[in-house]
């Protein structure tokens, strides 16, 4: 509280976190970017409009070098799904990392995950960037989200565009 008294204009950021609970690090970071910066948040809202949509456990976007830009969780996650989410989590940023070094021919890759889900990561070329998409769903619902994903895409290139061509 004294900072902010003295300093207004700082932006500062509390949460509580552990370094045992690897989502409670992930959601501080991209909060803190959602929170203060404008094209940030409208990123999180689209994480979030598409979360509700796919009716998925995750929706995380990461870039190349597997730093989560912007995330969305379902509200209420199992524990055993929790488990699973975080496995999911470990394996995508295998993936990119492999999909950028071996010069992957596809931009996708679908994985069960368990007994209930599936992941999917797919890969999005943008301003000479690669930046990866990871959605967590029970697999009863792949076909709908495979159905509505270009429509999902193509609202994040529009997002993205004026973030990664900022000076």
């Amino acid at each position: 509280e004294h900072i902010l008294k003295k300093y207004p204009s700082f932006k500062i950021l509390f949460q509580q976190t552990s370094i045992y609970d690897i989502i409670s690090i992930i959601q501080l970071i991209s909060y803190g970017l959602s929170v203060f910066d404008e094209k940030f948040f409208a990123l999180s809202e689209l994480l979030e409009k598409y979360l509700a949509q796919f009716k998925s456990e995750s929706l995380i976007l990461f870039d190349k070098n597997g730093i989560i830009l912007s995330e969305y969780y379902k509200d209420i996650i199992e524990p055993e799904i929790y488990i699973e989410l975080v496995e999911s989590i470990k394996e995508h940023l295998f993936l990119l990392k492999r999909m950028q070094e071996e010069s992957y021919e596809t931009d996708y890759a679908l994985s069960s995950i368990g007994d209930e889900l599936i992941s999917y990561l797919h890969r999005i070329e943008l301003e000479n960037e690669s930046l990866f998409v990871s959605v967590v769903i029970k697999k009863m619902l792949k076909e709908p989200l495979l159905e509505k994903f270009s429509d999902f895409i193509s609202e994040l290139i529009e997002i993205l565009k004026p973030i990664l061509t900022r000076s």
